[in-house]
């Protein structure tokens, strides 16, 4: 039943079509959520990445110049599958995310040697695969921009309980464990946490991490994958302290 629900989560969407598209269908949705369901659904822990909108680009990173309806979750599953380098630095940071939590759930925890050499990310199957075994979901369900204007998405999440309720309904359909908040925690808290205070607690390097709990769902700030100006291993050791402290139990 559980697979159900999350393979029929395209059609619940498709029911709020007016709602997300703001009245816009030539917009389209952007259908996200689970990866490869089977894989997200047999794991424990599961991880989900919260994160802003899509801005519209084809495989080669150009921008559609018509917007439509859009697999997210098939083009994410494309990039999990090949053996060539990510184009786009926020997959590539999130393919390392998913592969350094895998390794942190397996009792291994990663060093930076592990994934990055002289060139930056080590980009392999291995690698990219991580990617099929995690969800992903954006606070927008329709094209958006590479640069989002804060003011505007708040107007958009407030003007319409529909779109909070539809991210409810998706957290609640895929349970996962941890969620990083990349870059949308103020809104994801706003969303979820009315009834669970939020909390912190600094890092090794002294940068504090606010987070709250739902349910089982931990849900953490984090910068988003694509952070201007970072080096590979600054996205690295930034990822492992957030899991280092999940795993320890100091996020709950």
């Amino acid at each position: 039943m559980r697979l159900r629900g999350l393979t029929m989560f395209q059609d619940y969407l498709q029911q709020y079509r007016e709602s997300i598209t703001e009245c816009n269908p030539k917009n389209g949705i952007c259908f996200d959520g689970a990866v490869e369901p089977e894989r997200y659904l047999e794991k424990r822990p599961r991880l989900l990445f919260f994160l802003k909108e899509t801005n519209g680009n084809n495989n080669d990173g150009s921008t559609n110049i018509e917007l439509s309806d859009w697999n997210y979750m098939q083009w994410v599953r494309d990039q999990a599958y090949q053996k060539v380098p990510l184009y786009r630095s926020v997959y590539r940071n999130i393919a390392m995310w998913s592969k350094q939590f895998d390794m942190f759930a397996s009792g291994h925890e990663p060093v930076a040697a592990d994934l990055i050499d002289s060139n930056g990310l080590i980009i392999n199957e291995d690698l990219c695969s991580a990617l099929s075994g995690i969800a992903l979901i954006n606070l927008k369900k329709s094209w958006g921009k590479e640069q989002t204007d804060w003011s505007e998405m708040k107007r958009y999440l407030d003007e319409d309980a529909q779109r909070r309720e539809i991210l409810i309904h998706q957290i609640d359909t895929l349970e996962p464990d941890l969620v990083l908040c990349g870059g949308t925690f103020d809104f994801v808290y706003d969303i979820f946490g009315s009834e669970n205070p939020f909390r912190q607690v600094l890092r090794e390097n002294g940068q504090r991490i606010d987070y709250f709990q739902r349910g089982r769902t931990v849900f953490a700030s984090c910068y988003h994958p694509s952070k201007p100006g970072w080096a590979r291993e600054d996205s690295f050791t930034h990822a492992n302290s957030i899991f280092r402290l999940y795993f320890a139990g100091r996020l709950s």
